[in-house]
């Protein structure tokens, strides 16, 4: 790969040094070129939306491997930061929860759908049978809509702290309801992998610090937008669904789907005293 170094390893991308002022995110073997070609595509309209992120540049192929070539960040993510300094996580949550209701501010035409993203990860999730799916993707379609831009999957690890404040990692972005965004957030604060490359040391300190991290989020989220913690707890069902379909460890996705039949014995159970009232 040399002479570019890597800065950062994921489990779909590399992040290079590229140039002067610039990163290469590029794709690794095996997952297909027009993921890059979306991405940027998405990447633009956000970036000409006016919203804070990093400026995409161009699509380019190196080493049969296809990238984005972004503006590059002075910093450290959010995650990586209170990994290290625990004693920020209340700052920084809140820092987080300001950021994603400044997004939620905002409409970009040209997005995807919001539930029709969801009904097509929840029509392909394994581990759920087909009357499951049939279940959760009618109840998705129950939950009020709406027109707000979500980055679909906002987490400390895809806020940079540093020169500016930024989001990145904008590939899942959609148009639809914000509490939906803010229910993707909960459920990977609750339930999600830390980064594969992350140091053991990193790890322990993010794992005591991860339900601090989630409660003063949502609650600083909540009490800057109004917004009830029923209206993002309703959106979780579907989102964790549709989680199952990315490549997250075994144990998360046995989690989730725990979670997931919770949640549907749950409705049954509200149906039922529905019934004999």
């Amino acid at each position: 790969m040399e002479p570019y170094k890597i800065i950062a390893s994921g489990r779909t991308a590399e992040l290079l040094e590229y140039g002067e002022g610039t990163v290469l995110k590029l794709l690794r073997d095996g997952f297909p070129p027009h993921e890059a070609d979306d991405e940027f595509a998405l990447s633009k309209l956000i970036y000409e939306a006016g919203v804070p992120c990093p400026k995409p540049y161009e699509v380019v192929d190196l080493h049969n491997r296809r990238g984005i070539v972004y503006e590059r960040v002075i910093g450290d993510t959010m995650l990586r930061t209170i990994a290290k300094q625990p004693w920020r996580t209340r700052n920084e949550a809140k820092r987080m929860a300001h950021a994603h209701a400044e997004t939620h501010k905002r409409s970009v035409d040209g997005l995807p759908s919001q539930k029709k993203m969801l009904e097509w990860r929840i029509r392909a999730a394994p581990y759920l049978a087909d009357g499951e799916k049939d279940r959760i993707v009618k109840y998705l379609h129950a939950l009020p809509d709406g027109s707000q831009l979500c980055h679909g999957d906002y987490h400390p690890d895809n806020v940079m702290c540093g020169d500016r404040f930024f989001v990145i990692d904008w590939m899942n972005a959609v148009s639809g309801n914000a509490a939906g965004d803010v229910a993707r957030s909960v459920l990977l604060l609750r339930f999600g992998t830390l980064p594969d490359d992350m140091p053991a040391l990193l790890r322990s300190f993010f794992s005591f610090a991860r339900s601090r991290m989630l409660s003063r989020y949502e609650a600083a989220y909540r009490k800057e937008t109004g917004m009830l913690r029923e209206e993002i707890e309703a959106w979780m069902l579907p989102y964790a669904a549709a989680r199952l379909v990315e490549g997250v460890p075994e144990a998360e996705k046995i989690r989730i789907v725990s979670y997931i039949k919770n949640r549907l014995d749950q409705l049954d159970d509200k149906g039922a005293s529905n019934t004999h009232e």
